[in-house]
């Protein structure tokens, strides 16, 4: 499990949760946008929280690993969702331009 400190509020997360959040805030600051995400997790008085973060190139996030016998919050839907978000972030689809004279769709250069 991994203590999460963001601002002035902490949680609990399981590992993998705190890692795709990490690789996401990595990938929203990298390409200067921003973002919200929700996360289960646990407060630091052990209740059970739902806790949405907002995301742009500026969020300090911690990261810490903490030893508790309590079983991680599911987060799995949350994590193969960060997970996609931060590969589209990292490999945009390619675009195209449906225009393109003779049926032929050309490139569009996103930058």
């Amino acid at each position: 499990m991994k203590h999460i400190t963001y601002g002035q509020k902490s949680l609990i997360v399981g590992d993998d949760a705190a890692s795709a959040l990490l690789a996401y805030a990595a990938a929203v600051a990298r390409h200067r946008t921003g973002d919200h995400v929700t996360l289960m997790g646990f407060a630091a008085d052990g209740n059970e929280i739902e806790a949405t973060l907002v995301l742009d190139s500026g969020t300090l996030i911690i990261s810490e690993s903490v030893r508790t016998s309590v079983s991680e919050p599911d987060n799995s839907a949350a994590v193969a969702d960060l997970r996609e978000r931060t590969s589209r972030l990292d490999n945009p689809p390619a675009a195209t331009d449906g225009d393109a004279v003779g049926g032929e769709q050309t490139l569009v250069d996103p930058y």
